[in-house]
Formats: structure tokens, C-alpha cells, sequence
């Protein structure tokens, strides 16, 4: 999983929020799961898209599916000149085969 950010308003909020993403435990509401990452949320990424295994990659059997919970927090010493601050972040998430290549 990659992410890409932008912020229309110029001030920037993609620099100031914390991703952390974890795997389902008892319920994305509880938040309790594995963390999968934790960080900026402008250069989030889990695993690497290059093909082949490499360390951090998630692995799902064939036909399978897998819950990630996502939440973004903003510091609490974070500033005014936010306020009202928007952003965007589109997350992809790219798969590949391994085996039988």
C-alpha cells in the first residue's frame, strides 16, 4: 500500500497528521489489532510494490481478503494556522503474485 497526499488550501495538514494502521482485532471501533504502520500520513506505505518478496509485504492466500483499520490523529501541539485545514490522501493498494512466477 502506497499513499499520495495534497492539500488544495496550502497549509500543508498532510505533514502534521499520524497514520496508524492496524489489522482487524475485535473491531476497527476498538482499534486493538497488529500494527501495520504507524507514521506521516503524507509517505505512508506498508510493504514494498516491487515485485517479488520483500520485507514488510503482506501475504494473503489465493481468494482471500484481509481488514486493515485506518486512523489519522493530529498531534494536540499542533498549531492555529491549521484550523480549517483540509487535505486528501488516496491510498492504493497493489498485489502480485509469488508464487508460481
Amino acid at each position: 500500500m502506497t499513499s499520495a497526499s495534497t492539500n488544495a488550501d496550502a497549509k500543508s495538514l498532510m505533514n502534521q497528521l499520524t497514520l496508524t494502521v492496524k489489522t482487524l482485532g475485535t473491531s476497527c471501533a476498538v482499534f486493538d489489532g497488529t500494527s501495520v504502520y504507524t507514521g506521516a500520513l503524507a509517505s505512508a506505505a506498508v510493504g514494498d510494490p516491487t515485485q517479488g518478496a520483500q520485507a514488510g509485504d503482506r501475504t494473503l492466500a489465493g481468494a482471500g481478503s484481509e481488514t486493515l483499520c485506518f486512523r489519522a490523529t493530529l498531534p494536540l501541539a499542533t498549531g492555529n494556522a491549521y484550523q480549517n485545514a483540509t487535505t486528501t490522501t488516496t491510498f492504493t493498494f497493489q498485489a502480485e503474485q509469488t508464487a508460481n512466477n
